[in-house]
């Protein structure tokens, strides 16, 4: 399935920051649960993409001792305690990951972080289905999840 296809990227982003701005966002394409006890399993979508695709995640959990991530950002400490929310760079990072690697390989820049815990970046689908999973091997302490929405 070809998405956005005829649209210029600088297009979508006005697109989607003026959806974020008026409280509404383009219609679903498809919605899956990535539960952070699948650590880098993940979830599988349903459909194929290619091409340059929206993705709205929203969520997070506990994936590393009691630090809290969401998506792009740990900002919790190992003690549970709020800290300065920052990236975490390793290869199995604790956070969002895209087709077996860091989500950084999908996008051009890492959004800023948002206390909500929602975040909405554009990547190249290289075709088929993604999977959207959590940075983590040692998954037995894990809880919490990301919504993951394909937006059209």
């Amino acid at each position: 399935m070809k998405l956005l296809s005829g649209i210029c990227l600088p297009v979508i982003l006005l697109f989607l920051s003026s959806c974020a701005n008026q409280a509404s966002t383009p219609p679903v394409q498809e919605t899956l649960t990535v539960d952070f006890k699948n650590g880098n399993q993940g979830a599988l979508t349903s459909k194929s993409y290619s091409g340059p695709i929206a993705i709205q995640v929203e969520g997070g959990g506990q994936a590393s001792g009691l630090e809290q991530s969401d998506a792009f950002y740990i900002y919790t400490d190992s003690n549970g305690n709020d800290i300065q929310p920052w990236h975490p760079t390793e290869f199995y990072n604790w956070s969002l990951w895209v087709n077996g690697a860091p989500v950084d390989a999908s996008v051009s820049s890492i959004p800023a972080y948002n206390a909500s815990h929602i975040y909405v970046f554009i990547m190249e689908a290289p075709g088929g289905q993604l999977n959207f999973a959590v940075g983590d091997t040692g998954i037995d302490d894990n809880s919490g999840s990301y919504t993951i929405s394909i937006l059209e």
